[in-house]
């Protein structure tokens, strides 16, 4: 069975009008990739014109890379555990440059270094979730060299990290870098801790910060 999905109302034909395909979901990394975490080629020619992209395990909502056995080694995960570690989600971004609306939620090995790389690549991105993604958590490079990649970002209006290992330091770089952004959720973060409140985005709307056990109430009522 594909694991690619038409837009609702697209023909038989679709497959040979890669134009048609601008919303794009599979169910497994393993429709994409192959097993060095290279975009296969026929696919290469949909992500081009992609602008809402969504990647869904196959199995739980949510991969813990904290117990995985492949560790985030980038040649095994896709094989082994169906996530995507760093050089795959580049070498995604790399293809679907005029992507709006990004999804990979779940994907337990993505590192801070990700999320910098998505801001660089995809300057029209409008909406980024990555819901119970551990290994925002863990830097693979110092937080001052993830920083300094880290773009300014205009186009980004909604962010959602919830359940995710995001850090203090990686959501402050984040809010910093997206001026318009309207809407944060990062419920359930244990390592957010307290942030500035003057580091707000300007236009925020609104902002969920439930159940993040390091937040104090005294500053949640601010």
């Amino acid at each position: 069975r594909s694991a690619l999905r038409a837009p609702s109302g697209a023909p038989r034909h679709a497959a040979d009008a890669p134009h048609l395909w601008r919303t794009l979901t599979l169910a497994t990394a393993h429709a994409l990739f192959d097993a060095s975490q290279r975009v296969r080629p026929q696919l290469r020619r949909y992500l081009e014109h992609t602008i809402d992209l969504t990647l869904v395990l196959p199995r739980t909502h949510t991969h813990n890379g904290r117990f995985c056995p492949c560790r985030g080694d980038s040649r095994s995960t896709v094989l082994e555990c169906g996530s995507l570690a760093d050089l795959g989600a580049y070498e995604l971004i790399q293809c679907a440059r005029g992507l709006t609306r990004l999804n990979f939620s779940g994907m337990g090995h993505l590192t801070p270094m990700t999320l910098s790389r998505v801001l660089s690549s995809s300057t029209s991105l409008e909406r980024l979730k990555a819901v119970g993604c551990w290994s925002l958590g863990v830097d693979a490079e110092p937080l001052d060299s993830i920083v300094a990649c880290m773009p300014r970002s205009t186009r980004l209006t909604h962010l959602d990290v919830s359940h995710s290992g995001v850090t203090t330091g990686i959501l402050s770089a984040l809010l910093a870098r997206a001026p318009n952004l309207l809407r944060l959720d990062a419920n359930s973060c244990d390592n957010l801790g307290e942030f500035e409140l003057s580091a707000l985005p300007p236009r925020l709307e609104d902002i969920s910060v439930l159940d993040c056990v390091r937040l104090r109430d005294v500053w949640l009522r601010k």
